[in-house]
């Protein structure tokens, strides 16, 4: 699941649209937290820096602990 922060699923070794899928529909928390990370990355490396605040609201009403730390710079 980390490699798929740095690559798209057709380019990490041993995983596929089925196993990700799979694993999404069995851990439903991870798919958000994907899409959330893969939404920041977006956001860093097209500058869209107005974006970020917007996401940080979105983001935090998640409750995730280990995010809403990095956001809160904990």
């Amino acid at each position: 699941m980390i490699s798929l922060l740095y690559k798209e699923i057709d380019d990490v070794k041993n995983i596929t649209k089925e196993i990700f899928d799979k694993v999404i529909e069995l851990f439903p928390k991870a798919g958000t937290i994907y899409e959330m990370l893969k939404e920041f990355k977006n956001i860093m490396f097209s500058k869209h820096v107005e974006k970020l605040d917007d996401w940080i609201l979105r983001t935090q009403k998640l409750n995730i602990q280990e995010i809403n730390s990095f956001i809160n710079r904990n």
